[in-house]
């Protein structure tokens, strides 16, 4: 059976509800699931794949996700990642105006942990 780890750091629960739908979804599937807040996550090598995330505060994931993805990159592994983040505006949605929301989304750009994260894939 396919062994997934599924770990996020969440700042007020909304991230770690969607961890949780996720894992419900890949449960059902038959998929292994454990799931972990990102500082109490173990080792990768116990998994054949690896979904992670995290909230988004000042443009980045929290601090807990990024040495989650530091150590990753160190270990060097070869399972399959997936990201995901959680924030206050989307492409398609948001707590904000629309007219905060509309600059937010010019200026935005991708969170340097997720760039970290697609390059070490490379």
């Amino acid at each position: 059976m396919t062994k997934i780890l599924i770990a996020y750091a969440s700042a007020k629960g909304s991230t770690r509800g969607v961890a949780g739908r996720i894992a419900e979804r890949c449960g059902a599937a038959g998929f292994d699931v454990k799931m972990f807040p990102a500082v109490e996550s173990p080792g990768h090598e116990w998994f054949d794949a690896v979904i992670l995330g995290s909230a988004i505060h000042d443009m980045d994931w929290l601090p807990s996700a990024t040495v989650v993805v530091d150590r990753r990159r160190v270990e060097v592994k070869t399972q399959p990642v997936w990201a995901f983040s959680v924030a206050t505006w989307g492409e398609t949605s948001t707590l904000l105006s629309t007219r905060l929301t509309r600059r937010i989304r010019k200026s935005a750009t991708e969170p340097r942990t997720v760039t970290k994260l697609r390059k070490s894939a490379d």
